[in-house]
Parts: structure tokens; C-alpha cells; sequence
């Protein structure tokens, strides 16, 4: 196994135990499952300034936060194509085909759309989005997808997940001592492989 493996491994257990003590609730209750959508006509806009994210653009950021996309629209034809644009915070993961497998969650670094192979979930007030983001880390995709030919995750595979639910202010201390968690890790092992 190698050192980036058992470091992905020992930052999962921190985060659970973390994440652990508090009372659960379903997702539905605190925050909103979206799909994204990729509507005929949809082409790169040179000078958009709304990034269109797909699930190959997962590969191609800092492996926590979406910044780079390969497809950019404006409003115009975001307004035209009727795509919906997420709010900064939602965290994004594929929905569909082999890419559940990697069991990539990437959070929005500002407002974005995403394509249909694409599944977000966008906190509510009562949850911060990288509360959300850790405690998404503890979720294993594949073991949500149908197992079909083509593997695909659903709302009703997502919304009824129980997740604990701190007050706020314990929300900030779990991050802070999960982001203190990796810091060391990574200053001990290198890189983590997610």
C-alpha cells in the first residue's frame, strides 16, 4: 500500500471520528440534491464568465475545489439553454457511468452549472458547505450506485444519508480540526491519493 493510500485512509478515519458524535439527520432536511444538465447547443463562449463543469474537469483541479473548466457560457446563453447555475459551496460528484468509481466530491469555488453526469448537493443555512465537504469524504459513492450496467446514483439514493448535525459553531471546530489533521498528514506523508 502506498504512502499516499494509507495517509487517504488515516485522514477518512479522523473525519469519522470527527464527524461521529453528533446527532444525525437526513440530508434532505438541511440541504438541496441538484442535477445538472447539458442542453443542446451548449459550446465554449470565448470571454464567458460562468464555468460549465463536467465530470473529466474533476481531474483537472486541486482535487478539493472546482476553479478550471475546459467549457465556459455567459448569461445570454445560460439564459437560452435554460442552465442552472449552483451556488459557490455546492459540493459536486458524478452521478453516473465509471467515474462513480473514483469516488471524486468537489466543491464549488464560486457559482457554476454542471453537466448531467453530474449530482450536487447545496447546504442550507443550518450547514456549512465545508462542514459538508468533510463529511461527504465519508461517503463511498460506489456503494450508493444501482449496480446496473451503467452505474448511476439518484436523488433517492442521496437524500435520506444521515448526517450529523452540529450547531454551527461546532461545524468550524470539526473543519478546523480536520484541516489541522491533514496539514500534518501531509507534512508526514507527501501527497494523499483521493
Amino acid at each position: 500500500m502506498s504512502t499516499g493510500t494509507k495517509a487517504a485512509m488515516a485522514l477518512r478515519q479522523i473525519r469519522k471520528s470527527v464527524l461521529h458524535d453528533w446527532p444525525t439527520v437526513p440530508l434532505s432536511e438541511v440541504a438541496e440534491v441538484v442535477s445538472g444538465n447539458t442542453p443542446k447547443g451548449l459550446v465554449d463562449v470565448p470571454g464567458g464568465t460562468i464555468p460549465f463543469y463536467k465530470v473529466g474537469d474533476m481531474n483537472n483541479n486541486d482535487g478539493r475545489i472546482m476553479t478550471t473548466a475546459r467549457t465556459w457560457i455567459d448569461e445570454p446563453a445560460r439564459r437560452d439553454l435554460g442552465i442552472h447555475v449552483r451556488p459557490a459551496g455546492t459540493v459536486i460528484f458524478p452521478k453516473r457511468g465509471g467515474a462513480i468509481a473514483t469516488n471524486k466530491k468537489r466543491k464549488l469555488a464560486g457559482p457554476a452549472a454542471f453537466d448531467l453526469n453530474t449530482m450536487g448537493v447545496i447546504p442550507g443555512d443550518d450547514l456549512m458547505d465545508d462542514y459538508l465537504m468533510e463529511w461527504f469524504e465519508t461517503v463511498d459513492l460506489g456503494q450508493l450506485s444501482d449496480g446496473s450496467n451503467v452505474p448511476q446514483i439518484n436523488h433517492g439514493d442521496i437524500r435520506p444519508l444521515r448526517i450529523p448535525l452540529p450547531p454551527l459553531a461546532d461545524q468550524v471546530r470539526a473543519v478546523a480540526e480536520i484541516n489541522q489533521a491533514r496539514d500534518a498528514i501531509l507534512r508526514g506523508s507527501g501527497v494523499i491519493e483521493s
